[in-house]
């Protein structure tokens, strides 16, 4: 590229370089006895030209040649009355999406062997994360290998009842046999109904039980609430002297019994809810049964029927080849149930003791609360998994703006932690309760964080679209530029290439747009994109000028 292409690129490019000049200058004029040109509020020029800031707001032309022109690709138009969306800046908290956070815990007890992550690592959904020896599943695995020893005998005694049957050994088939043992079915079905409901029944009380205790609980709460609040006021007559220190130290009694019997609510709610569960396990384990027995009379109903058709038909079979088939139907029903038995623990049927504990969803390790070699339950978690694809938001608003917010509204938050990138979003939830204290309501709402960029407990600034508001007029937030301490925007002057800087009052910015309350005229035409390189080319011609 020649010299004389570069030439029109050189008045933008000295403009700019100007630009930071001219700032250093006039932050060196404010920290100085002898303040810059820019900081000055002389009212002409070196040369006795034009005034910088007229009382009319208006500066001193700035002009561009027709090259510099071109290449700054200026964009001027009109402004005209426009309806702005109103907005409401408040502040909150990030939190967790309840939806993304999960506690890991095993499925069966047992005892820690390995473990593959550790807090602050980023898992996928199904990894493994620990492995577990547990003596349950060695206890299903061994039923299951017996179950299928037993399917294997049966299915071998079947062949061989088959071929003595074949070869003429039996004779004619017990149709009274069949019918026994088919008696003996049915009664055992009803035997195990009897179970079911009895097991049913104990849930049921069991239930009936938790629902008092936790009616006790709720009692004790309410009057640790009501013991507090008169320890709390005698907290403040002791202060006052008002009553004497045993009536202070009585109350602090009363608040720990209450404390106390809290506590026993608490132990008799979970004793309870112990009892209905070890209940509600007896009614599955009779239902188990009960399936079994039905299953077992289905078989020796067929038996029966088969037998009472053989001996009708003259048909020449034997009791000792149904008896057979049934073994072996029972005990493929057995290997099956002990199959699904171990599939239930996490185990595979026919292995060893080892349980892979995995990950239910993707996301970062935020807590683990094992070690290698510990014994660990199902009651406590192993594991805490956040996935922070998606995000709460937490407000507090005051109750006369609450009015003015519907859930659905959109909402647009930054942060510190990420300056110069906004988040969008929408309301998800408006509290039905203000707070008593505050007299706040909380406002919640949900925030794609995909990159994970916005953190749990970190502050956040929010602007939730509120409505319309009246037409005003607005230009781009790039289009109102600072120029000696004044807000300003360039207005196209009278010929091409020449603009004058207009001093304006404007509103808060809303969607990229800045109203105008005063300075600017309906129609009147300013530079609405590149105001950047005249305000530089402004303070160019300032510091020639100064020269």
């Amino acid at each position: 590229m020649n010299a004389s292409t570069n030439r029109p690129l050189m008045p933008v490019l000295a403009a700019v370089i100007l630009l930071v000049v001219a700032g250093g200058a006039y932050f060196l004029g404010r920290h100085s006895n002898n303040p810059s040109p820019l900081a000055a509020p002389s009212s002409q020029s070196a040369h006795g030209g034009e005034e910088h800031l007229h009382d009319s707001g208006e500066t001193g032309n700035i002009k561009f040649d027709e090259d510099s022109l071109r290449l700054a690709g200026l964009k001027i138009a009109p402004i005209e009355p426009q309806a702005l969306p109103t907005s409401l800046s408040v502040t909150g908290a990030v939190e967790p999406n309840q939806a993304g956070v999960v506690r890991v815990t095993p499925r069966v007890g047992g005892k820690v062997v390995s473990i593959q992550v550790n807090v602050g690592d980023t898992v996928r959904a199904g990894q493994p994360l620990a492995m577990l020896s547990s003596l349950e599943l060695a206890q299903a695995q061994a039923a299951y290998r017996q179950a299928a020893a037993r399917e294997a005998a049966a299915r071998s005694g079947l062949a061989r009842q088959r071929q003595l049957a074949r070869l003429g050994t039996f004779g004619q088939p017990r149709v009274e046999e069949a019918r026994s043992a088919s008696t003996t079915a049915q009664g055992a079905i009803q035997t195990v109904e009897n179970e079911v409901e009895g097991a049913r029944a104990e849930v049921t009380e069991a239930e009936s039980a938790i629902k008092v205790r936790q009616a006790a609980l709720s009692q004790a709460q309410t009057q640790l609430g009501v013991v507090s609040s008169r320890l709390e006021r005698a907290n403040l007559l002791l202060k006052e002297q008002l009553i004497s220190k045993q009536e202070w130290e009585q109350t602090q009694a009363d608040k720990q019994r209450a404390e106390a019997d809290i506590e026993a609510a608490r132990a008799a709610v979970a004793e309870g809810q112990a009892k209905a569960a070890a209940a509600k396990s007896r009614v599955a384990v009779a239902q188990a049964k009960q399936d079994e027995a039905r299953r077992h009379g289905e078989i020796t109903t067929r038996a029966l029927t088969r037998e009472q058709a053989v001996y009708k038909g003259g048909f020449l079979a034997t009791k000792e080849i149904v008896d057979a088939e049934a073994m072996l139907r029972q005990a493929r029903l057995d290997q099956s149930a002990a199959a699904e038995s171990i599939r239930l623990v996490g185990g595979t049927p026919g292995g060893g003791n080892l349980i892979t504990i995995t990950a239910p969803l993707g996301g970062r390790i935020t807590e683990r609360q094992v070690t290698q070699g510990e014994t660990v339950t199902p009651e406590k978690p192993v594991f805490t998994i956040i996935n922070l694809r998606s995000v709460w938001v937490q407000f507090s608003i005051y109750q006369r703006d609450i009015s003015a917010i519907h859930v659905g509204a959109h909402m647009t938050v930054t942060s510190d932690a990420t300056p110069g990138e906004n988040f969008s979003g929408t309301v998800a939830y408006i509290a039905d309760i203000a707070d008593e204290t505050t007299r706040t309501v909380k406002v919640r709402c949900v925030i794609q964080n995909g990159a994970g960029r916005l953190r749990p407990e970190t502050f956040v600034k929010g602007t939730v679209t509120t409505g319309t508001r009246k037409q005003v007029l607005a230009v781009p937030r790039d289009a109102v530029q600072t120029q000696e301490g004044k807000t300003v925007v360039f207005v196209q002057a009278e010929h091409e290439g020449e603009f004058k800087a207009r001093e304006v009052e404007t509103g808060d910015t809303s969607a990229d747009l800045t109203p105008i309350t005063s300075g600017l005229k309906p129609g009147e035409k300013v530079v609405v994109k590149g105001a950047f390189l005249v305000k530089a080319q402004a303070m160019k011609s300032s510091l020639g000028e100064h020269e």
